[in-house]
């Protein structure tokens, strides 16, 4: 899985930095249990990070959450401005909706499915600079 996120940011054949620090950006809490709380607590310490992705388990493509220049098909989070300037973001599971970076893909729902998901934030989704990441394990009952 987080294979596809390197391989989203790669540039010129060098694999990009992508840290797992939670001092930067962080998802609380680590699980989404049946009887708990759907909702992600998303906290991002550093203005450079204006887009948001996350990926499914079993899927090659990110779902694009926060993108400049979104497609019109795109139900964007917010705006890179707005993520840029925001520390904490709650997101709910049961209605939170990505873009699968694909050709012909339409907005669905992204918590679908039990897993690890690996939300990953950048400067520039796909441009090699690389980001953060910080997972969540949905046990997909909701």
């Amino acid at each position: 899985m987080l294979a596809a996120l390197l391989a989203l940011s790669q540039v010129d054949g060098e694999e990009p930095i992508v840290l797992d620090d939670p001092t930067v950006f962080s998802c609380t809490p680590g699980r989404i249990e049946p009887l708990g709380s759907r909702t992600i607590e998303l906290r991002k310490r550093d203005e450079t990070l204006r887009e948001l992705s996350v990926q499914r388990p079993g899927t090659d493509a990110p779902h694009f959450l926060v993108v400049a220049q979104a497609p019109a098909e795109m139900r964007p989070l917010m705006s890179p401005e707005e993520f840029a300037s925001t520390a904490r973001i709650e997101v709910d599971t049961a209605s939170l909706v990505g873009l699968e970076w694909k050709h012909g893909a339409r907005s669905e729902l992204v918590f679908t499915e039990p897993g690890k998901y690996i939300f990953f934030a950048s400067a520039v989704l796909g441009s090699g600079i690389g980001g953060y990441i910080c997972s969540v394990t949905f046990s997909g009952s909701r």
